[in-house]
């Protein structure tokens, strides 16, 4: 997501913990624990395992509407213009 909306590790992590803490979304919810494994950095063959959070697409739409960076608005602005063009098809299927 940093290199997604352009702004660094820090301050989407900052994004999503609000995101969390405001009930805009249940963590429980929309995140996903792996256990990842790779080569160990200090020991020749050897490996190490860590836990990496995978979040859905909510949170990346939440953080989307959040962030302040060129990609952030350039994300608002298709983000929009599709959730106009999915209401307006609607209104006009239920009105015809």
């Amino acid at each position: 997501m940093a290199e997604l909306f352009g702004k660094n590790k820090k301050t989407i992590s900052e994004h999503i913990r609000n995101i969390f803490n405001e009930g805009e979304l249940e963590e429980n919810v929309v995140v996903r624990k792996f256990r990842t494994t790779t080569r160990h950095g200090a020991i020749e063959g050897k490996t190490q395992s860590r836990e990496v959070q995978f979040y859905n697409l909510d949170v990346i739409i939440s953080v989307g509407y959040r962030v302040k960076s060129k990609q952030g608005t350039q994300f608002r602005i298709w983000a929009t213009q599709r959730l106009k063009e999915y209401i307006v098809k609607e209104r006009a299927g239920v009105t015809s």
